[in-house]
């Protein structure tokens, strides 16, 4: 009785309409999402499957960014520039313990000859070769 009289009430008539309508709307929804997992579960495979993808990329690139720095690192103008003017001392200093050698007698006039020009002609082409090297190096690249 109460409830026959709680519905005959136009509020409550219009609460419990809103109600049906949205529960009705929900349902309808509901149905319609069932619909589409199929595709979302695909999708979210392909999206797995391009997270591993991805990892897998991410984990070679930064394999090759290592070895890229070790590369550049090893290859740096700039030590490979000292690296030679090093170079050039110890060919200076051989070709003068070669003349002290000889000053001293413990070498005959030809081998001394053949050694010093040897070792005077490698300083010098290491010589030129570090000043190019450190001309091109202080040199801007074109723009």
């Amino acid at each position: 009785m109460i409830d026959q009289l709680i519905l005959q009430q136009d509020v409550f008539r219009k609460v419990w309409s809103d109600k049906e309508e949205k529960f009705n709307e929900n349902h309808t929804q509901a149905l319609i999402n069932q619909r589409h997992e199929p595709e979302l579960d695909d999708a979210w495979v392909r999206l797995q499957q391009s997270h591993m993808e991805l990892s897998a990329l991410l984990e070679r690139y930064n394999t090759l960014h290592v070895e890229y720095k070790r590369l550049t690192d090893r290859y740096n103008p700039r030590r490979a520039e000292s690296a030679l003017k090093t170079l050039v001392q110890e060919a200076d200093c051989n070709s003068e313990l070669i003349a002290e050698e000889w000053l001293e007698n413990k070498m005959s006039v030809t081998d001394f000859i053949q050694k010093f020009k040897e070792t005077r002609k490698l300083h010098h082409l290491r010589q030129a070769k570090h000043e190019k090297l450190t001309y091109t190096n202080s040199v801007p690249p074109p723009r």
